[in-house]
């Protein structure tokens, strides 16, 4: 069993934040990656069903 040590604690949480950030940041970045793929892929759909229908 552990001892609880407040400086310890401290010291994991501080280690720690970098880590949640970066996840939070990919997550992030990946939202808007998959945003900007979805609408590119509506636009791409309805640019292509344009061209299906004038010719």
């Amino acid at each position: 069993m552990a001892t609880f040590a407040p400086a310890d604690l401290a010291s994991a949480i501080t280690a720690g934040i970098p880590t949640v950030l970066g996840y939070v940041g990919a997550a992030v970045a990946a939202g808007i990656v998959g945003t900007l793929t979805f609408v590119g892929i509506k636009k791409g759909i309805g640019w292509g069903l344009g061209l299906l229908k004038k010719s």
